[in-house]
């Protein structure tokens, strides 16, 4: 232990705390089915609709094919 220092203490804390996170969403998760649900309706309806917009800056996107090819360089 003296040889580490106080590295051998925190070697493990970021894995610790990602696999807590994990666990917290997945019966958070579990528990709150319905709005789940709810948020899986809006974020469809929101989807679609950006999808059928007239007026969105994907529309104005043109894409060529003819669009010239980078050639490999050597930087």
């Amino acid at each position: 232990m003296e040889s580490f220092g106080g590295k051998l203490l925190w070697s493990g804390t970021i894995n610790s705390l990602a696999l807590i996170m994990l666990i917290w969403v997945y019966f958070y998760t579990l528990s709150h089915e319905e709005e789940e649900k709810m948020l899986a309706s809006a974020l469809t309806q929101v989807f679609t609709s950006s999808m059928t917009a007239t007026d969105t800056v994907a529309d104005e996107v043109v894409i060529t094919p003819d669009a010239p090819v980078m050639e490999e360089s050597e930087f």
